[in-house]
């Protein structure tokens, strides 16, 4: 749900800084798993997935993934700890490509790995393309400027740290921004998870005033970093990402409307944001009509998908002519098989999008701009392939984290548990085939005008999507 935030990017983990629990500190973060066990997870895994998921060989062959699976078999060697299995079963993401799997470490080890007492490198940072950047110092040394980009970490470039987390990342297809989008929301974290928490870090700097320097930052604990960063930003409370929910707002002098909606799941939005979905939709098509709006600013940065029920009833608003949005559900029939295509069966998935679907009475029919970004996945990629694909919008931002062809997705939620290390697993059991106009080449929503963030709007918490988007609409465009 990240748009463009000032504010301390390691503010996403920050909540477990403060609910440490007496289960966490009985967790022994340094047990050893012996061979066999681990062994025992990675086939338990292995038989998961060739079970469940009928995207696992759509972007690598069978032959691919039992090789990856060897070589991860053949390089448990030696007992280890369940971090260390959790990064090393990181390496299936690359072959697997659906943003719909991936593992969790236990609730309980992630307290422990990002507690109180974890240690970061104390400054916010932000990851934009292969540049990183410094928002605000979070520790006693503050010799480096906001907007002082890092060349180098212990004499690692910044391109080199950048490519290194986002490798092992998941992925939808064959797209990078939706693991970028996660990484420039918790650099923090992810260097200390896959690359290390020294004891202090030798960063090599450029000043805004372009001079570069090097200096020495000691590592500091977490709950160093939030105290720091509450002083700096004189902010009292734990998150400083505002609870906004849907929300729509006016600029009546260019007959304007900005709808941002950050979720299609109604559970978080009745969890977080005590909205109702549809309640939430018909109202603000209601005022948007009563305004007669010409322009309508669609925002689904940061729309990590939900319920497809949602996206078609968002749908419905938009277009003026009965549409498709999902043409083919597949699940895993013959786990036996190795080929995609013998492997799975069509399912009939109402619920999931398929079938057509027709408008309601009043839709809106002014000029539409879809705002996009990396953290645009799922749902919100289904609607704006759909959107795309009967000519009804204008794409602006970054291309979309997850794919305009196919999806994965859960008929219902479809996890498991590794039976030793309690590794908890989420896994695709359905996927769909989105009705789109572009050959499958495992891509996202590219948009029609590409506009990235700079450091400069992370510093002067400006919207540079959004102020493109009205400069068009200003334009004629």
């Amino acid at each position: 749900m990240k748009k463009i935030f000032f504010a301390f990017a390691a503010v996403l983990f920050v909540a477990f800084l403060a609910n440490e629990d007496a289960d966490a500190k009985k967790y022994d973060a340094l047990r050893l798993y012996s061979v066999k066990e681990l062994r025992e997870d990675l086939a338990f895994l292995k038989h998961k997935l060739e079970k469940r998921n009928p995207c696992l060989y759509v972007y690598s062959s069978q032959q691919q993934l039992d090789s990856a699976f060897n070589a991860i078999d053949s390089a448990i060697t030696v007992p280890m700890t369940d971090m260390d299995f959790y990064k090393l079963i990181g390496q299936l993401n690359p072959l697997i490509r659906d943003g719909h799997t991936g593992a969790n470490l236990p609730s309980k080890a992630w307290k422990v790995y990002f507690g109180n007492d974890s240690t970061y490198i104390p400054l916010n940072i932000v990851s934009i393309g292969d540049h990183l950047y410094s928002t605000m110092n979070l520790g006693p040394d503050t010799v480096m400027d906001a907007g002082a980009e890092i060349l180098s970490i212990d004499g690692r470039s910044s391109a080199e740290i950048i490519a290194a987390l986002i490798r092992n990342h998941q992925h939808d297809g064959n797209i990078e921004t939706g693991a970028r989008h996660v990484l420039s929301g918790n650099f923090l974290a992810s260097y200390s998870k896959d690359i290390g928490k020294p004891a202090g870090y030798e960063i090599k700097y450029q000043q805004p005033d372009s001079t570069i320097q090097t200096h020495y930052f000691k590592a500091q604990p977490g709950d160093t970093l939030v105290k720091y960063f509450k002083e700096r930003t004189k902010t009292k409370s734990k998150t400083a990402v505002a609870k906004r929910g849907i929300r729509l707002s006016f600029d009546s002098a260019s007959g304007t409307a900005t709808l941002s909606i950050p979720s299609f799941d109604p559970r978080t939005l009745r969890k977080y944001y005590h909205q109702n979905f549809h309640h939430q939709v018909v109202r603000s098509f209601r005022l948007i009509r009563e305004k007669k709006v010409q322009h309508l600013i669609l925002d689904l940065r940061g729309n990590g998908g939900g319920d497809m029920r949602c996206a078609k009833f968002l749908l419905r608003h938009l277009l003026d002519t009965s549409f498709t949005i999902i043409e083919k559900c597949f699940v895993v029939k013959k786990d036996d098989y190795r080929d995609t295509a013998k492997r799975i069966v069509s399912h009939w998935l109402p619920d999931a999008g398929l079938g057509e679907h027709d408008p309601v009475k009043d839709v809106f029919t002014g000029k539409l701009f879809v705002l996009i970004d990396g953290g645009t996945f799922s749902a919100s990629c289904c609607v704006s392939s759909c959107l795309r694909v009967y000519g009804r919008a204008i794409f602006i931002g970054e291309e979309s984290g997850g794919q305009q062809y196919r999806s994965g997705g859960y008929e219902v939620r479809n996890s498991f548990t590794l039976p030793n290390t309690k590794i908890k697993f989420y896994t695709s059991n359905v996927m769909s085939v989105i009705r789109t106009a572009s050959p499958d080449t495992g891509r996202g929503i590219i948009p029609d005008y590409s506009v990235s963030p700079t450091i400069f709007n992370y510093l002067r918490k400006s919207d540079t999507v959004m102020n493109y988007t009205r400069a068009l609409i200003k334009q004629g465009k």
